[in-house]
């Protein structure tokens, strides 16, 4: 495995935080695997280019999902978070560091695009579908799981992750309208579009609230229970067979690449 330089966005203990809360709830993504399983289809022997791949907790699955034949190409600006990608044993995945509108490395073309919870944090959009239109083959699959506007997950975070994050959080969410003309601009077909709302379960709610207050780093003046007033006052919580489900509101947006002229 290799890398490059790249723009930093998560460092210090924003990044480390994030990771203690994916250690510390390993299991409190498992639906969000289920929809990257359903949408982006991975296939043996595929080659899947995967944007803003943080510490790799969806880069280990894809990697085992394309097999020894296959290729997990990941980048993410961070030296931080793509830290335990570099040292994982998996030798079909290869580590770059560098923002999706800066991309600039060389690889074979892709079979499939894929980034979850990253294209908010971009900054160029129509620079970054643009750069994965190239890395991707003729007919080549694109799924982007985030958070759009106007959803309740957008709310949350404008309303308190903005001013309780240790770092903030000044981002842009596309709009179904942005997103399919940007789509349209650089050689993507036109995309369809599936609302998702996936619970993230805990055996409590003092979880959910320590589990939020780690992955956005907030800071002193913010307490796990400020977090978790956020969450029930903007998302929701539920009760569940073994405990408590946070709901948790995405889109999927997925597209095929146009043929390239020449």
């Amino acid at each position: 495995m290799y890398a490059v330089e790249g723009n930093v966005e998560f460092s210090g203990k924003r990044s480390e935080h994030y990771k203690m809360a994916l250690s510390l709830y390993p299991n409190v993504w498992k639906q969000d695997l289920g929809c990257m399983r359903k949408f982006l289809r991975p296939a043996e022997g595929e080659r899947i280019l995967e944007v803003g791949a943080g510490c790799g907790y969806f880069s280990l699955e894809l990697a085992r999902a394309v097999g020894p034949q296959g290729r997990v190409i990941v980048t993410d600006p961070s030296d931080e978070q793509v830290a335990p990608l570099l040292e994982t044993p998996a030798d079909n995945i290869d580590v770059f560091r560098e923002a999706a509108d800066e991309l600039s490395f060389s690889i074979e073309k892709c079979d499939a695009v894929w980034s979850r919870g990253a294209f908010h944090h971009v900054r160029d959009k129509k620079s970054a579908l643009d750069r994965l239109r190239r890395y991707a083959k003729d007919d080549g699959r694109l799924v982007i799981y985030d958070i759009f506007a106007g959803q309740r997950t957008a709310q949350y975070f404008d309303a308190f992750v903005a001013r309780s994050c240790c770092t903030g959080h000044e981002v842009s969410y596309f709009s179904v309208e942005y997103a399919t003309t940007l789509c349209e601009m650089t050689g993507w077909g036109k995309p369809q579009f599936t609302e998702v709302t996936v619970p993230w379960e805990f055996e409590d709610t003092q979880q959910i609230g320590h589990f939020l207050s780690l992955l956005h780093a907030v800071t002193d003046g913010y307490s796990e229970n400020d977090c978790l007033a956020a969450a029930e006052e903007h998302l929701g919580i539920s009760t569940t067979s073994s405990g408590y489900a946070l709901m948790w509101p995405m889109m999927v947006m997925s597209a095929r690449s146009r043929k390239m002229d020449g």
